[in-house]
């Protein structure tokens, strides 16, 4: 898949293929709570597991089932955790076409929420590691939308 996508190639993925793109890449599980019939409650600093993706998006982390499976505090985590990358939660039945300039095309039935830390002011913790920031602009994108990582 690397020799493809460095050759030029054209490269897909869905649902954890979709996430495996970004550098950094969710895993689903957490670390401090481990009640899974209450999965992803708090946004708390270390709890959202991850691993090494691919690395073909390195602005950006992305997630997958976004708006029907709720799953905004964990990206919100890992955005307040690394306010340098982009966070994109990408819904069902959506994807995003990402460019070699990395600019971004939303298309599907769905839309794609974008959160932007990397201009937040005083993005902290407190002793019960609940996260906080200021200045964390949120887009929500619809079918046809463009944006590009670079330019934010």
């Amino acid at each position: 898949i690397r020799t493809i996508y460095y050759n030029g190639g054209v490269i897909s993925g869905t649902s954890a293929g979709a996430a495996v793109m970004s550098e950094i890449m969710i895993t689903g599980n957490e670390h401090i709570n481990n009640d899974s019939t209450r999965a992803f409650i708090d946004i708390k600093k270390g709890n959202i597991e991850t691993t090494e993706g691919f690395g073909f998006i390195k602005s950006a982390i992305i997630d997958q089932h976004f708006i029907k499976r709720k799953r905004l505090n964990r990206l919100i985590s890992l955005v307040l955790e690394n306010p340098d990358l982009l966070g994109i939660g990408i819904d069902e039945s959506t994807a995003i076409v990402v460019d070699g300039n990395l600019d971004v095309e939303v298309m599907g039935e769905g839309q794609v929420i974008l959160f932007d830390a990397t201009e937040c002011n005083d993005a902290k913790s407190d002793e019960n590691g609940n996260l906080g920031a200021e200045n964390v602009k949120m887009h929500v994108l619809i079918s046809g939308d463009k944006f590009s990582l670079n330019k934010k």
